[in-house]
């Protein structure tokens, strides 16, 4: 059986389909109810390239400009800052009692900078896991880079970070729709085998009334037989004065019976 069949049957016995939905819908709502929504706090930092000197033309000083030609370079620091924070601040921040499951993601564009999602049923350690981070990423990048003129050097800047949590209710719409395709799948599923049971169940009794009728049919063509069919089927016809063996009765005491029968009839009848 294919789903369209399935999903006709379902159609066909909506008394059944609709009801097993509707509780099925009810109880899911009720499931997902109960789930504990998350808190998130988000943060996002943007990766500087290194400040460098160059020459203004139709001047005489010289002024710091932002390092374009270093972009490339330094979406690479960013790539390199992330892995580190989904690895190495993964793993101190599991050990410090810190929530680790946080998201390290690197949006699409040329823009070099990472952004932080931290999702925790508690809003104060969503906030202290937060924070955590953004320490981590400001100074691994230090830590990482050889000591000298700080214009030479990448740089780390928040961009915004959350100092509160906001409630994330996303877990209980995922939960909720879950419960709801299996509650649909369930309910069609129940119907087609109530209808297999109810189709089932319609068969038999058209068996047993047709072999009602084939058993009436049988009787009636054995009471209209007439005296003359009864004397030629019976098996003592040549002597119907002497029983025959495994037959206790004379044709004469069976036309006897069949003539009191069929006066017994036409009395009935008047």
């Amino acid at each position: 059986m294919d789903l369209w069949q399935a999903a006709q049957i379902g159609i066909r016995r909506w008394y059944i389909t609709l009801p097993a939905i509707a509780a099925g819908l009810a109880i899911a709502f009720m499931v997902s109810s109960g789930v504990d929504p998350e808190y998130r706090a988000s943060a996002s930092l943007f990766y500087k390239a290194p400040a460098v000197k160059v020459q203004i033309i139709d001047a005489q000083t010289q002024t710091e400009a932002p390092g374009d030609a270093l972009a490339p370079a330094t979406r690479a620091v960013a790539q390199t800052s992330a892995a580190r924070l989904d690895r190495q601040a993964r793993e101190i921040a599991e050990a410090d009692g810190y929530d680790s499951d946080f998201l390290i993601a690197i949006p699409d564009g040329q823009v070099p900078h990472v952004t932080i999602d931290v999702l925790s049923p508690d809003p104060d350690l969503s906030v202290d896991t937060l924070d955590f981070v953004v320490e981590f990423a400001k100074q691994d990048i230090e830590q990482r880079q050889v000591n000298g003129d700080r214009r030479l050097l990448n740089d780390v800047e928040v961009v915004f970070q959350d100092q509160e949590a906001e409630k994330d209710l996303s877990s209980r719409s995922r939960m909720l729709i879950v419960l709801a395709l299996i509650t649909m799948i369930l309910a069609f599923a129940a119907t087609v085998a109530i209808d297999g049971f109810l189709e089932s169940r319609n068969r038999d009794d058209d068996n047993d009334a047709d072999a009602d009728t084939d058993a009436a049919d049988a009787a009636g063509a054995t009471s209209g037989r007439t005296a003359a069919q009864v004397a030629a089927e019976h098996p003592a016809n040549d002597n119907p004065k002497v029983p025959v063996s495994g037959n206790a009765k004379t044709l004469a005491q069976e036309l006897e019976e069949l003539e009191a029968n069929a006066s017994s009839g036409a009395g009935k009848k008047k």
